[in-house]
C-alpha cells in the first residue's frame, strides 16, 4: 500500500531525514542526509555563518549547527514517518539505502 504522508507534511522543518540508530550515539539522533529535505535559505545562511568541518559527515554537521540560524530539525517521531535507514517504519514515504537487520521488524 502507498504511503498516507506528503511533502506537505514536512515542510515545517528546515533539516529531515531518515533516523539513525540509537547505537550510534550521535549529538543529533535524525537526519540522514542520503534521502532529506532541507530549507535552502537556512541552508545558505549555516554556509554563511560556519565552515564546513570535513571531518563531519555532511548530514551530521548540518543537523548539529542548523540551530546556530535557527533552523528546525524534524523530531523521530516525525522523521521515521519521512524515510527508512536503519530504523523499521512500516509506511514511509521512500527508503534509502535500506540496511535492516535481523529483528529490526517486529
Amino acid at each position: 500500500k502507498r504511503c498516507c504522508f506528503t511533502i506537505q507534511d514536512y515542510v515545517q522543518y528546515d533539516y529531515i531525514g531518515a533516523p539513525w540508530r540509537v547505537s550510534l550515539k550521535l549529538r543529533v539522533p535524525v537526519g540522514n542526509g542520503g534521502f532529506s529535505f532541507r530549507s535552502k535559505i537556512k541552508t545558505i545562511k549555516l554556509l554563511e555563518k560556519k565552515r564546513y568541518d570535513e571531518s563531519t559527515p555532511e548530514d551530521v554537521w548540518y543537523g548539529i549547527n542548523l540551530p546556530l540560524v535557527n533552523g528546525t530539525v524534524a523530531p523521530p517521531e516525525i522523521v521515521k514517518t519521512f524515510s527508512v535507514e536503519a530504523l523499521y517504519y512500516e509506511k514511509p514515504m521512500p527508503l534509502h539505502k535500506l540496511s535492516l537487520r535481523k529483528g529490526d521488524i517486529k
